[in-house]
């Protein structure tokens, strides 16, 4: 199985044409208050969960790799990326960020990378997008950070990237570009 398939594509298979029914901020203990987690633009060091009505949950974080030409990029698992204890757990559900896209139907993403590597999900749920990547605090990128916004912030600009593999639900795995 080639890397982008095992960390991308096949975790999110049985959750695209699911619908979100929550998301939690995972980050490292002490890393955040409450209070910071409503910022629009959010980073942490861990990990983000998002629960879906058919009982999957998915974990997004930053992953260090040797198997992409950059150092960090982003993964998806079926299971924390941490060891136990190392993360606190953070309701985000109806967070400014999140609120819109919950009872929403996750109807198609895209990974979005630099150098063949995957940087970036798109999740489109019809009536909001969500970026979730790697990045240094609010950049997009080779880093060892995770950093989720709104897709209609043009302030976070993915210049230079491109379009590694997108899916929709009528559609799986209907478009892969290999670096």
């Amino acid at each position: 199985m080639i890397p982008i398939q095992r960390d991308i594509i096949e975790p999110l298979r049985a959750v695209i044409g699911s619908t979100l029914t929550c998301v939690c901020y995972r980050p490292l203990q002490l890393e955040c208050s409450l209070a910071e987690i409503e910022n629009a633009d959010f980073y942490i060091g861990g990990e983000l969960v998002l629960e879906f009505d058919n009982g999957e949950k998915r974990f997004f974080s930053w992953a260090e790799n040797g198997d992409y030409d950059c150092h960090f990029t982003l993964a998806v698992r079926t299971a924390s990326h941490f060891s136990e204890g190392t993360l606190e757990t953070i309701d985000a559900s109806s967070t400014r960020l999140w609120s819109d896209a919950i009872g929403e139907r996750l109807i198609g993403s895209r990974c979005i990378g630099w150098e063949s590597s995957p940087h970036v999900l798109e999740l489109d749920f019809g009536r909001c997008m969500k970026l979730i990547g790697s990045a240094w605090q609010t950049s997009f990128g080779d880093a060892d950070d995770l950093f989720f916004c709104d897709a209609r912030d043009s302030r976070h600009k993915l210049e230079g990237a491109m379009m590694l593999w997108r899916s929709t639900s009528g559609e799986q795995d209907s478009s892969f570009k290999r670096g």
